[in-house]
């Protein structure tokens, strides 16, 4: 879900026109078109490069080599499944950037992935075997911190009701009251 979020601010950022208009949907014209192919590599790229970092990726291999005393001249599945589980992305996903900054061929994550499901169903279910660590939890506030700071600084204030801020925030007058109270969410 991360690497999908992060691909779609991709796509928003690509169809950032002028300061009057920052998405376009363009439901008639959903054809594989030459333009939506690179603006789908494009988001690829961006989602690949926000999320996974080439320093970061370099560093985290360097120290997964050096904590595990790997010392082969390429990179393993073990390597790659740690990396998705540092960056909370799919195998593929690591796999697929590890082979455009050029630590694997190419073809070499799409033919490991394929590898792996047909060996152990998936490559999640290897990761289960290997005892891989969890990805990091990744948890999306209903609204975030600073908007409810904001919120709640209105309605001390007098300016706004909180049954008026609870319907505009999509949550619950007892949410708007505990985060005010706690400073977290329920």
């Amino acid at each position: 879900m991360l690497f999908t979020l992060a691909h779609e601010v991709g796509h928003i950022i690509a169809h950032h026109r002028d300061q009057t208009s920052f998405g376009n949907i363009d439901f008639e014209n959903q054809s594989t078109s030459k333009k939506t192919r690179e603006e789908e590599v494009f988001a690829f790229a961006f989602a690949s490069d926000l999320l996974l970092p080439v320093e970061g990726v370099a560093n985290a291999l360097k120290y997964i080599r050096k904590q595990f005393k790997i010392e082969v001249d390429f990179l393993t599945e073990f390597e790659i499944h740690y990396i998705s589980r540092i960056y909370g992305v799919s195998f593929e996903v690591a796999a697929l950037r590890c082979e455009n900054l050029g630590f694997m061929t190419d073809g070499a994550a799409f033919s490991l992935s394929e590898s792996l499901k047909k060996e152990y169903g998936s490559p999640e279910k290897r990761a289960e075997q290997l005892q891989m660590p969890p990805r990091p939890e990744i948890i999306f506030p209903k609204v975030s911190n600073n908007l409810m700071k904001a919120v709640i600084d209105e309605i001390v204030k007098g300016e706004l009701s909180i049954g008026r801020a609870a319907e505009i925030l999509a949550i619950s007058s007892s949410e708007l009251v505990h985060f005010n109270a706690f400073g977290e969410w329920i």
